[in-house]
């Protein structure tokens, strides 16, 4: 079920509970009184023109509002957890608008002046821009406005230029914490070191951490970027790579195949590939 489809069902549940709460106060608030005068005439008699009243009319409307928020609350969890049985399968938003924390540590001094890691940079970022970001060839720099003026900027730049053994895969992440017009500190994915996912035990919470190192200096990990959230979003974000990404680099492949089988066929039909005898 997609969220829009949950949003009309919960819609209609609001809309069937306004109603009837409307309908029901008057009735209800009918019995209730026709009880307290205790004769059907004596009712008649005291309350002849309560039915028409404007209090009446607030009041009605007054719970059926209410009874409408009631109902589009309980509809917006029961229809995202059961769905309809056998109709509509239950909402799912493995990566959509759910936020994901994003923090930024670096090693310094605390307010004693012993070694601690210092968290420089914390905000929220929907899922489904940071899966697109994670995933893309070349995605345009994803800059986040986080507290007191600052902003985080990631880029994802080429893979790394030097030659490190087990050198990660991943394309070098650039992350800069900076202000409107200068930047504080800025760090790259370290070389040689693969991103790690950590599920916490007992809690459904998982963590996506990068080691950072300032530019240029090649040594051991000064930084840290993390990353943490729902389990089960969190795989969908850091773990699953979309199915276009798949398809394109199994398509890069081929290419690349086919190329190298033509280049050899070319080679072979060239006669001026031939070994020339030795005179």
């Amino acid at each position: 079920m997609s969220n829009h489809n949950r949003f009309i069902l919960a819609t209609m549940a609001g809309i069937t509970a306004c109603a009837l709460g409307y309908y029901l106060t008057a009735v209800l608030l009918q019995m209730f009184l026709q009880w307290l005068a205790g004769d059907p005439a004596i009712f008649q008699e005291i309350y002849r023109d309560f039915g028409d009243s404007l209090i009446l009319f607030i009041l009605r409307l007054a719970v059926g509002l209410y009874c409408g928020v009631i109902g589009f609350r309980v509809g917006w969890k029961y229809f995202g957890k059961f769905g309809i049985p056998g109709v509509l399968s239950p909402y799912s938003e493995a990566v959509g608008e759910t936020p994901i924390s994003v923090r930024v540590y670096v090693n310094g001094e605390d307010e004693s002046g012993q070694l601690a890691r210092l968290e420089v940079f914390s905000c929220k970022l929907p899922a489904a821009t940071l899966h697109e970001f994670y995933w893309a060839d070349n995605p345009k720099p994803l800059v986040i406005r986080g507290k007191d003026g600052l902003y985080l900027q990631l880029i994802k730049t080429g893979k790394s230029p030097y030659d490190v053994d087990n050198a990660s895969d991943e394309p070098v992440i650039a992350v800069k914490v900076r202000t409107r017009t200068r930047v504080l500190h800025s760090l790259e994915s370290v070389f040689g070191q693969q991103p790690t996912f950590v599920v916490q035990e007992s809690k459904p919470i998982a963590y996506f951490r990068m080691a950072l190192d300032y530019v240029g200096s090649q040594t051991d990990a000064n930084g840290m970027l993390v990353c943490n959230g729902n389990k089960g979003l969190m795989e969908s974000v850091f773990l699953k790579q979309p199915k276009v990404a798949t398809a394109r680099a199994d398509t890069q492949s081929t290419t690349a195949a086919a190329s190298c089988d033509q280049a050899h066929e070319k080679h072979q039909s060239d006669p001026r590939s031939a070994t020339q005898p030795a005179t």
